[in-house]
């Protein structure tokens, strides 16, 4: 005759013995999953119940086992946790490398909700504007804008999901804003819808030192005409 536990490996033993004491008390066993070894070495994931048989004064005294191969199932198991960690780390991965691109982005890059609030920004925001992330996540992006855009911008959003007629989301155009400590610079403002999402990523460049290249470009070849003017009058 075999003893039970020549088949049982070495950690579910314990649990084996434990599980018989409990018979013997007659107290109820619910199935549980254990493991067996094969006569050729290999271990197997068994699903098993016990029932209890007892003798002429219904006392147990024997106890008969039903265990059913669960191997594949367990392995299956095992895979797909695998197979959601590897995803799992695949998403951080591709989360962090994402992060690491718009960090080293020299544009600032702000998602927003379809309510306006700010729920990421990108290191460039931090240094354009003068906060530090955790002062502007949660916060009305209004907040980053002068007037009349900072008292307007929760209607450009409503009127383009109303209406889909984009007057500043999928389009361009300038804007001033303003820094925490309350200047202000020009800056160039491109808006675009994420798909699916209900967010809104916007992009805005400081454009102020070409505005200002911009201005003596202007300011050169209007003195340069007013002397060619001069000229042509004095001769």
């Amino acid at each position: 005759q075999l003893n039970i536990l020549e088949i049982v490996p070495s950690e579910d033993q314990q649990t084996m013995r434990e599980m018989l004491m409990q018979i013997r008390r007659g107290r109820h066993v619910d199935s549980f999953e254990s493991k067996r070894t094969t006569k050729d070495g290999r271990v197997l994931d068994v699903w098993l119940t016990v029932t209890p048989i007892t003798d002429l004064l219904n006392h147990p005294a024997f106890a008969a086992t039903t265990e059913r191969d669960v191997t594949s199932r367990t392995q299956q198991g095992k895979d797909r946790a695998e197979l959601d960690a590897l995803r799992s780390a695949e998403h951080y991965k591709s989360a962090e490398e994402l992060r690491a691109i718009l960090d080293a982005t020299v544009d600032a890059v702000i998602t927003i909700n379809l309510h306006g609030i700010m729920v990421r920004i990108n290191s460039a925001t931090e240094r354009l504007f003068g906060y530090v992330s955790s002062e502007l996540i949660g916060q009305k992006v209004g907040i980053l804008m002068t007037s009349p855009d900072r008292e307007n911008h929760d209607g450009y959003i409503r009127h383009f999901l109303e209406t889909r007629e984009a007057r500043l989301i999928g389009i361009g155009r300038e804007v001033r804003c303003q820094r925490k400590d309350g200047s202000t610079f020009q800056g160039e403002l491109s808006v675009n819808e994420v798909d699916h999402l209900g967010l809104f990523t916007g992009m805005i460049r400081d454009i102020s030192e070409r505005r200002r290249l911009q201005n003596e470009i202007l300011r050169a070849v209007s003195e340069e005409q007013r002397r060619i003017g001069q000229d042509l009058h004095d001769t």
